[in-house]
C-alpha cells in the first residue's frame, strides 16, 4: 500500500499500529526499517508507546545488518515523522552506518546526506568527516541535483570538507555548468560559496559565461542565491553580464521577498565593474518597486471587486431561479386547489341531484295499500 499512493482511515492506522507492535521482537533489521518507511509513506504516526517497542526491538549496532540503500529510508523515515531517537541509539546508528558510506551509489550519498542534515541532531564528528570523505569520490558522478544536494548539507551540518574536498567539487561543478539548469547552477555556486571555497584562476569566468544565458530563466530565489554567492566569492562579472542580470531580475522585483530583495541590493553594487553604474541600477529597481507593489495591489483590489461582483450576481441569479421556483409550485398548489374544489362541487351537485331523483322515483310508485 505504500508504494501505491493509498490513504488510511485512523482506525486502519490504529489497527495497523497494534497488529505491528505484536510482531516488532520478532523482526530482523531490514523488516524494521521497511516497516518505519512504510509508516512514514502512509502517513502513519506512531505513538510513543510503539516507538519504544520500535527501538527496543531495532537496537542500533544490529544495523550493521542493513542493506545500503536502507539507510537513506531509514533516516527519511525519522525525518518525515518527525522521531528524535535517543542521543545513545543515534551515535551507534551513525556509527554503524559510517562503515556503509564509501559503499554507497551517488544517490544513496546523496539522500543520506539531506536526511541527516534535515533531522536537526547533529551527527558526531567522525560520521561527517566519513560522510565527506566518501562523497568526494563519487562527485565526478553526481547529477547537478546530487552535487547541489551533497555540498547543501555539508553546509547544513557546518562541516568543513577541506581543500581537496572543495578542488573535486569545483571540478565537478565545471563539468556540470555545461548541461545544468539555471536553477542547478545558481545551487551550486551558492553552495561553493557557503563552504567558503576559493575558486581557481577561470572557475568564476567559466561561471559567468555558463550562467549569463540562463539569467531570464531564473527564480526570484535562483537570483538571489547566485548575486549573493557571486559576491561571496569576489566575482567580477562584465557589464553585459550585470545588465542581463537585472534585466533578468526587473519584470520580477514584486515576486522578491524581504531577505531576497535585501540580498540582491547588497550584492548589486559589489558586482558592478564600473563607479556608479550599479548604483543607477539599484536606484531604478528601488524606485521601480513601489510602483510595482501599488499596481500589483489595484489589480488583486480589481479580481476581489471582480470576484464580489461575480458572485452577487450568482447570488441575484440563484435568488430569480429561487423565486421561479417558487412561484411555479405556487401557481401549481392554487391549480390543485381549483381542480380540487371543482371536484367537491362535481360531486355534490351529483349527490343532490341523485336524491332528487331518487325521491321522484318514490313518489311515482303505486301504493300496495290502496291496491
Amino acid at each position: 500500500m505504500s508504494g501505491c499512493g493509498a490513504t488510511v482511515s485512523e482506525s486502519w492506522s490504529d489497527a495497523f499500529l497494534a497488529s505491528t507492535r505484536q510482531h516488532l521482537p520478532s523482526m530482523n533489521p531490514q523488516a524494521l526499517v521497511q516497516l518505519l518507511s512504510a509508516l512514514h509513506s502512509l502517513d502513519i504516526s506512531p505513538t510513543e508507546s510503539w516507538l519504544r517497542s520500535f527501538f527496543i526491538a531495532c537496537p542500533a549496532r544490529g544495523l550493521l545488518e542493513l542493506r545500503l540503500s536502507h539507510w537513506p529510508q531509514l533516516l527519511g523515515a525519522l525525518v518525515g515523522l518527525k522521531v528524535r531517537p535517543e542521543g545513545s541509539w543515534l551515535r551507534d546508528m551513525y556509527a554503524a552506518c559510517a562503515s556503509a558510506l564509501s559503499q554507497m551509489s551517488p544517490q544513496q550519498v546523496s539522500d543520506t546526506a539531506v536526511a541527516a542534515a534535515a533531522l536537526g541532531m547533529s551527527p558526531p564528528e567522525p560520521w561527517v568527516a566519513a560522510l565527506a570523505a566518501a562523497s568526494m569520490w563519487k562527485l565526478a558522478c553526481c547529477s547537478p541535483t546530487q552535487l547541489a544536494a551533497v555540498a547543501e548539507a555539508l553546509v547544513a551540518l557546518k562541516a568543513h570538507p577541506g581543500p581537496t574536498w572543495l578542488q573535486q567539487y569545483a571540478a565537478a561543478t565545471d563539468a556540470a555548468m555545461l548541461w545544468c539548469t539555471g536553477e542547478e547552477l545558481a545551487r551550486l555556486v551558492a553552495a561553493a560559496a557557503a563552504l567558503q571555497h576559493v575558486p581557481a584562476a577561470g572557475w568564476l569566468q567559466r561561471v559567468e559565461a555558463a550562467s549569463h544565458p540562463q539569467l531570464g530563466a531564473l527564480s526570484p530565489a535562483g537570483l538571489s542565491s547566485l548575486a549573493k554567492a557571486m559576491q561571496q566569492l569576489a566575482a567580477q562579472p562584465s557589464l553585459s553580464w550585470v545588465y542581463a542580470f537585472v534585466s533578468a531580475a526587473y519584470p520580477q522585483l514584486d515576486q522578491f521577498d524581504g531577505g531576497q530583495l535585501t540580498g540582491l541590493f547588497d550584492a548589486l553594487p559589489a558586482l558592478a565593474p564600473g563607479p556608479g553604474s550599479a548604483d543607477l541600477l539599484v536606484q531604478i529597481c528601488c524606485q521601480e518597486l513601489p510602483a510595482r507593489h501599488r499596481e500589483r495591489s489595484r489589480i488583486q483590489q480589481q479580481q476581489k471587486h471582480q470576484q464580489h461582483s461575480a458572485q452577487q450576481q450568482r447570488q441575484q441569479e440563484s435568488g430569480q431561479q429561487h423565486s421561479k421556483r417558487q412561484g411555479k409550485v405556487q401557481n401549481s398548489q392554487r391549480q390543485r386547489g381549483h381542480k380540487q374544489q371543482r371536484s367537491q362541487h362535481t360531486k355534490g351537485k351529483g349527490v343532490k341531484h341523485t336524491d332528487q331523483s331518487e325521491q321522484q322515483r318514490q313518489l311515482q310508485k303505486p301504493s300496495h295499500k290502496s291496491s
